[in-house]
């Protein structure tokens, strides 16, 4: 159940951030992280066709309850940085160690599950620089920082 409740958690989070920090962007790039790791996740679990230890079916790997955890702790930590990030961090840990402890995974499947969340965070998010301007033309760009 903690498992359950953590999986989501940490996304929701991500979420909240995205709307007190009025992140269109950030929210746009959570969803399209978010997104494209549960649909990898779900590829994987499909084609790995890998029993549970509990041999309850064959969907072991990877572990979407971790992928999705990890994808929210990653998408905060690029975005808006590790003062932020690490509480979820805390929680996906432990989302992956109450799967292996339920039986429904094994360790691999969870840092796999972790990993494939990280590489697709990477991939959508980039980091919210705060009191920037930008100005973008067809022939320069002009970045200010206001202190």
């Amino acid at each position: 159940t903690a498992g359950d409740i953590g999986q989501i958690a940490a996304p929701l989070y991500g979420l909240y951030l995205t709307y007190s920090h009025s992140d269109k962007i950030g929210r746009q790039q959570l969803f399209a992280s978010t997104l494209s790791t549960s649909i990898a996740t779900h590829i994987l679990k499909k084609v790995s066709n890998k029993p549970r230890p509990d041999k309850s079916d064959n969907r072991s790997f990877p572990s979407g309850h971790t992928s999705a955890a990890f994808s929210g702790a990653t998408f905060i930590h690029l975005r808006y940085g590790m003062k932020k990030a690490w509480p979820t961090y805390i929680v996906a840990s432990f989302v992956g160690y109450s799967r292996v402890n339920a039986n429904k995974h094994y360790w691999e499947d969870v840092i796999v599950g972790a990993l494939l969340s990280g590489i697709n965070s990477w991939l959508f998010t980039t980091p919210l620089v705060k009191n920037a301007d930008i100005e973008v033309s067809s022939t320069q760009v002009n970045f200010q920082v206001l202190f």
